[in-house]
């Protein structure tokens, strides 16, 4: 998201603002790690801070800042009961991910779906093992989650193309996560039952769904469509993937670039 240039004078400025709240970081693979080993990614920040002027990186970072240390000093709700209506799986870039496979679900070689919870006024992603076992363990969390998820709904959905071969899909928050549950978003948002070819589709970020039914015709102007969406939409903030991938029946591939 910056130039060689630009991307030391950001993780710089980080840690400075960081520190300034009292949080002393050390640099470690796209993320900030605390002193006490907490990690703080960088990404989606990042992402944010890519679409204003240098001068601007300050107040973007302040305000990442004073979230999470606003999230943090909420207590942590661990009673599944009071929270079972909302757990989700949030989608993430599997490359991105610096705790180990035992909190997050594989969708594919390079997406992943972490459990989240939806907080009022803000969403706590889970990266413990013992968080997840103490709300009820993987099982029963994960399936609570995915079954929350089909229950969403986008806020717009349309076609693009020539001949509208391109379904796009735009919501919340979780709108992108809806994939781990991809027959009803194709259901849900379009009509159309999950084809026995195949759907190709993109991520781009956390709001947006771009999707081709592979039994459709137009397969070459349709990835040519997805492809140049995702790669502007991918730097929007809450970025997930620029690449385009193919789901079979369950299986998610990526497509070659």
């Amino acid at each position: 998201m910056f130039d060689i240039g630009q991307a030391p004078k950001f993780v710089a400025l980080a840690q400075r603002v960081f520190a300034e709240n009292g949080l002393e970081t050390t640099y470690d693979g796209g993320c900030l790690r605390g002193s006490d080993g907490q990690l703080f990614g960088l990404t989606n920040v990042g992402h944010l801070a890519a679409t204003v002027r240098e001068r601007q990186w300050r107040r973007v970072l302040e305000g990442h800042v004073l979230g999470l240390l606003a999230a943090n000093a909420t207590p942590k709700e661990r009673d599944f009961d009071k929270v079972r209506d909302r757990v989700f799986l949030r989608l993430w870039a599997a490359e991105d991910l610096s705790f180990g496979p035992d909190c997050h679900l594989g969708f594919g070689e390079g997406l992943a779906g972490l459990v989240s919870i939806d907080h009022p006024k803000y969403v706590e992603t889970l990266t413990r093992t013992d968080d997840v076992e103490t709300l009820g363990g993987w099982d029963l969390v994960s399936r609570t989650a995915v079954r929350n998820l089909a229950r969403l709904t986008a806020t717009r959905s349309w076609q693009e193309g020539t001949h509208g071969q391109v379904l796009a899909s735009i919501g919340g928050f979780f709108n992108a996560s809806r994939v781990l549950s991809l027959p009803h978003l194709l259901k849900q948002d379009f009509l159309v039952e999950p084809p026995s070819d195949g759907v190709l589709f993109a991520v781009p970020n956390r709001h947006l769904v771009l999707l081709h039914p592979l039994d459709a015709p137009g397969r070459d102007e349709a990835t040519r469509v997805i492809a140049e969406i995702a790669h502007h939409e991918y730097d929007m903030a809450g970025g997930i993937s620029p690449d385009l991938w193919c789901w079979d029946n369950g299986v998610v591939t990526r497509v070659d670039r």
